[in-house]
């Protein structure tokens, strides 16, 4: 898929951008249209945020 695009010296940046904003509106557009797979099963509440925050922190987790 990004042998196509990378071949033409397009920007690798440029490229991922893109691929990341189509991604998100059509999630969005999932969303908002209702489907059942878009939505989150949890509600984000202070422990879920903070185990979230605590992996993405932590130095050992990069590894």
């Amino acid at each position: 898929m990004l042998k196509p695009v990378m071949q033409e010296g397009v920007d690798p940046v440029a490229a991922s951008a893109v691929r990341m904003t189509t991604a998100f509106v059509l999630h969005q557009i999932l969303f908002v249209v209702g489907v059942r797979a878009a939505k989150a099963y949890l509600p984000m509440n202070r422990r879920v945020f903070l185990l979230t925050a605590a992996m993405r922190l932590c130095p050992w987790y990069w590894a």
